[in-house]
């Protein structure tokens, strides 16, 4: 703004002349943008996606439904079309996604004609490829793509999926993200003192991600995907920053020759902590994991004093604290993905089928390929409240299983099934019509799900002031215990023909457990 004579002093300017001055100060920089497009690159890269994402935008418009209630632009009940106008709202909406289409070819013709036709050409054909599904479902692709896409998010945001407290992502991310996040937190503090154009680009991103997923009403844990890649991306550039600022000395020929055997100490000292932590932590492993904290350490102070590094205190407390984090990660990725990957104890599992379901259908498709002489075993399969899944997929290639609406006054007597799988709501007709030959029924979990009144009401004041047990805390951070008694489920009921004694086991197996 200096050099354009339209500059802004925050200390003398009034705000309405501050907003006035950068108004300004905007149109004059794309008033220079358009007439000379190489001059601004960062109002061309503006220009390109914001003509090229601007039909996109489209179904944000149903704020008209507020003005004009008989029309509807994302209809809210009809299966399947959520999202999607309805009427009148049809018409409404077509001129609106062709008034923006107008709109953008004008604009982006009228800064670069060349590079935006080409531009729009690769997009527009990734797009149709995506949403048509190669050309197979055109019209109604082109239409859910161009606005259902954003127009169901409209109506779920009113629908709050999940209600999540504010304060989700943070627990979530202290869960299972703190090395990026922490990192991340130092680098924007940082910020205060050092500053360049692309940290304080990743701060933005950082900062305007986490708040607009906290915002939103609809909070799910496969979202922390999108809050935590600006915050890797920020940690990893201040962590660079500062294995850099370890100085190495000149006086080492080929500055490699400290940093190896620094990297595998600490590389080492991660896959420890990881493997020490992942089975067990009692005293003895505590004393270890302190162990290789101070040989590391001393490793390091042990190079300064050999002169190959340089390091300031707080460098070194940085570092260590790296290495330390990223053995606790990996820890948690392993455990997360190879050992409760179908077990709710874990925050990031949310809701999951049971392990049990797997187990009952490995037993049920085993005997059909172990008994090729006898006749293939009939399963009925409740399918109340979706039941159906995930039974359909496991047994997708067993001819004789039936997926009946069963209900709590069900007549079962004259069953032909050899084994029954009810939902347990529907136990009572059961259990008061099934014969004799049929087993006692054994319930087993069909889905289950993080207990979630044991973040929803957190006070963090009372793990502090003693009031909550800060053990509890931390036994759940390191081994996932305490929760595991209070998982949430919705159950099924096994029941078989007591003929069928393969699946005793299976039986004694789900009641043990």
């Amino acid at each position: 703004y200096k050099n354009r004579n339209w500059s802004i002093n925050t200390e003398t300017d009034t705000y309405p002349k501050i907003i006035s001055s950068t108004v300004m100060g905007f149109v004059k920089t794309a008033s220079v943008g358009f007439r000379n497009p190489g001059a601004c690159k960062q109002f061309s890269l503006l220009i390109l996606i914001f003509t090229l994402t601007l039909p996109q935008w489209s179904a944000f418009s149903s704020i008209l439904e507020v003005i004009i209630p008989s029309v509807v632009l994302v209809n809210e009940n009809l299966p399947g079309q959520i999202g999607m106008p309805v009427g009148i709202g049809n018409l409404l909406a077509l001129l609106i996604v062709s008034g923006l289409f107008i709109f953008s070819i004008y604009v982006g013709t009228k800064w670069n004609w060349k590079i935006w036709l080409k531009c729009a050409a690769i997009f527009y054909v990734v797009w149709s490829l995506s949403y048509t599904t190669f050309f197979t479902n055109i019209t109604s692709g082109i239409k859910s793509g161009i606005w259902q896409s954003l127009g169901y998010w409209v109506v779920q945001q009113g629908e709050g999926r999940g209600g999540q407290p504010t304060y989700y992502y943070v627990v979530l991310s202290s869960i299972y993200e703190y090395l990026p996040m922490l990192f991340a937190v130092f680098a924007i503090i940082q910020l205060a003192r050092k500053k360049d154009a692309f940290s304080i680009f990743l701060a933005y991103w950082v900062i305007i991600t986490f708040i607009l997923y906290t915002l939103a009403s609809e909070k799910m844990p496969w979202l922390l995907v999108n809050v935590t890649l600006p915050a890797i991306i920020l940690a990893g550039k201040y962590i660079g920053e500062k294995i850099q600022a370890l100085h190495w000395s000149p006086v080492t020929e080929d500055y490699k020759t400290g940093l190896f055997p620094m990297m595998v100490v600490a590389v080492l000292t991660i896959f420890l902590i990881s493997g020490i932590i992942l089975y067990n932590f009692s005293t003895s492993y505590g004393l270890i994991l302190i162990s290789l904290s101070l040989i590391l350490i001393a490793t390091l102070f042990f190079m300064k004093w050999k002169g190959v590094i340089s390091i300031y205190p707080i460098n070194l407390c940085l570092v260590i604290t790296v290495i330390v984090l990223s053995g606790l990660t990996l820890k948690t990725g392993i455990v997360v993905s190879f050992q409760n990957q179908d077990t709710p104890v874990e925050m990031l599992v949310y809701t999951q089928t049971s392990p049990e379901v797997r187990n009952i259908a490995q037993e049920i498709t085993a005997t059909r390929s172990l008994n090729t002489d006898i006749s293939p075993t009939k399963v009925t399969i409740d399918q109340t409240n979706g039941f159906t899944w995930p039974w359909t997929w496991y047994l997708r290639n067993h001819q004789s299983a039936t997926f009946p609406q069963l209900t709590d006054t069900s007549d079962l007597s004259d069953t032909e099934s050899d084994i029954l799988l009810i939902h347990s709501n529907n136990r009572i007709s059961a259990d008061t019509t099934l014969p004799e030959e049929f087993s006692e029924g054994i319930t087993y979990p069909h889905r289950w799900w993080f207990p979630e009144d044991t973040y929803r009401n957190l006070n963090i004041m009372d793990h502090l002031t003693g009031r909550t047990s800060l053990l509890e805390l931390l036994n759940y951070w390191f081994f996932r215990t305490g929760v595991s008694d209070k998982i949430g489920s919705e159950n099924g009921v096994l029941y078989h023909r007591r003929s069928l004694d393969y699946l005793d086991q299976l039986s004694e197996g789900i009641k043990n457990r």
